[in-house]
């Protein structure tokens, strides 16, 4: 493909001159790694953080204010699922929005990994296939990523990022100081080591139990049927949630691991407190994505709704 410009990174630098180009009489495309524009700022920074910033500045006018104004709201609580289920929907609906611009100025979109392969060549791989973008001129804008410090790992549990922080399934004041892990229903990836067995797309269960053929499991973690995959390999890995029925997890387009009716554990002193009389089912929520003991990239996370 032969272009007057390429733009590598789709955050706003990387779109909005993409746009002005295109508005100037150029051939543009742009090569963004993520399914969704918008880069940091649209997907796990500005836009997100903002959205959950206003409802919980609602959350706090409601404890605070309302009272002076006449309104009583007397069993005022925070469902935190909604609320980053209002967040999506605003990150949603902003990233459908710089799609339209992409279309309406005839910018070419190209989703895979950029690399500047020559004076005038960007290389693009989407970890299927690679292609060759010729430009007469070439515009880096690869944004930013979260910074870690050299004697503290951001492992998600413990110690969150901001990518995590925008991301929670319980609610922070919820947890205790002590808390090993959020409550909550994970999906547990794993490289191999060196010998031996070791499979990935696991479940581990902190605070929660899911019931697998028609019996109750409490244990910790459970294994998947997968294989073991060492060294540097892209997977697909995809977790199909039909409400509180099933869940699967898919690697490679295989089934892996089964389960259904995920559900509050009230022997545990966390998952306790969230237990509202005798309802310990779970009907909504996220999937926690954990990793561990090795370097792990995503190359792009999404959430896709079923038919």
């Amino acid at each position: 493909m032969d272009v007057d410009l390429v733009v590598i990174g789709a955050g706003p630098g990387g779109y909005t001159a993409a746009i002005k180009a295109a508005q100037l009489g150029m051939k543009t495309a742009i090569v963004e790694k993520d399914q969704a524009l918008g880069g940091t700022c649209l997907n796990v920074g500005c836009i997100p953080s903002k959205a959950l910033l206003s409802s919980t500045e609602l959350y706090r006018e409601a404890q605070h204010s309302f009272g002076a104004h006449g309104i009583s709201a007397d069993g005022l609580s925070m469902d935190v699922g909604a609320m980053m289920k209002r967040k999506d929907g605003v990150v949603r609906k902003m990233a459908r929005g710089i799609d339209y611009l992409m279309n309406k100025n005839g910018i070419k979109r190209v989703l895979g990994l950029g690399c500047i392969a020559g004076p005038n060549e960007v290389e693009v791989d989407d970890g299927n296939k690679t292609q060759s973008l010729k430009a007469k001129r070439i515009l880096i804008a690869t944004g930013s990523r979260v910074a870690g410090l050299p004697f503290l790992e951001i492992d998600g549990a413990t110690v969150l990022s901001s990518d995590h922080a925008i991301a929670l399934g319980q609610a922070p004041e919820s947890m205790g100081k002590d808390q090993n892990f959020p409550v909550s229903i994970e999906v547990q990836l794993l490289g191999g080591k060196e010998a031996g067995a070791r499979s990935t797309a696991n479940l581990c269960t902190p605070g929660t139990n899911v019931v697998m053929d028609k019996k109750l499991v409490t244990r910790h973690c459970t294994t998947s049927k997968s294989e073991t995959y060492r060294g540097d390999r892209w997977v697909t890995v995809e977790v199909e949630v039909r409400g509180g029925e099933v869940i699967k997890h898919i690697l490679d387009g295989k089934v892996v691991l089964q389960y259904d009716k995920p559900q509050l554990d009230p022997r545990d002193a966390d998952a306790k407190k969230l237990i509202k009389g005798d309802k310990v089912l779970l009907e909504s929520g996220y999937i926690s994505l954990q990793s561990e003991s090795h370097p792990v990239e995503f190359r792009k996370v999404e959430l896709l709704p079923l038919k």
